[in-house]
């Protein structure tokens, strides 16, 4: 007997209560299947040199003098 009959069978034996958590059980895990996938990392930081190669000055200077502000 095939794994998906197996199961109707299973499902002909519940209550209507069953049905609706089993009902539940299934929109949860196919929710969790949707989600985006993220790019990887290597990306985001390419994107940002590509843009602070314009910005003159030196960025760590920058995020020192802030931290530094800040204290």
């Amino acid at each position: 007997m095939k794994i998906r009959e197996k199961i109707i069978d299973e499902l002909d034996k519940l209550s209507p209560t069953e049905y609706l958590s089993v009902y539940e059980y299934i929109w949860s895990i196919k929710s969790h299947h949707k989600r985006p996938m993220k790019k990887p990392r290597e990306h985001y930081y390419n994107e940002v040199r590509g843009v602070l190669q314009f910005v003159e000055g030196d960025l760590s200077n920058d995020i020192i003098c802030d931290r530094e502000e800040r204290i």
